[in-house]
C-alpha cells in the first residue's frame, strides 16, 4: 500500500514541479516582452 502511494505521488510531484517551473519561465518571458514594449514606446514618444 505504501509503495502504491509513493508510485501515485511521485508523478504528481514531478508534474507540479514542471508546471511551477513553466509558470516561472513564462512570467520571466512576459517581463522581458513588457520591458521591450516600454522601450519601444519610449523610442516612439521621443
Amino acid at each position: 500500500c505504501d509503495s502504491l502511494f509513493r508510485f501515485n505521488r511521485d508523478p504528481w510531484f514531478i508534474a507540479i514541479k514542471m508546471f511551477v517551473n513553466n509558470i516561472v519561465f513564462i512570467l520571466f518571458v512576459l517581463m522581458i516582452i513588457a520591458l521591450k514594449m516600454r522601450m519601444e514606446k519610449r523610442r516612439a514618444i521621443q
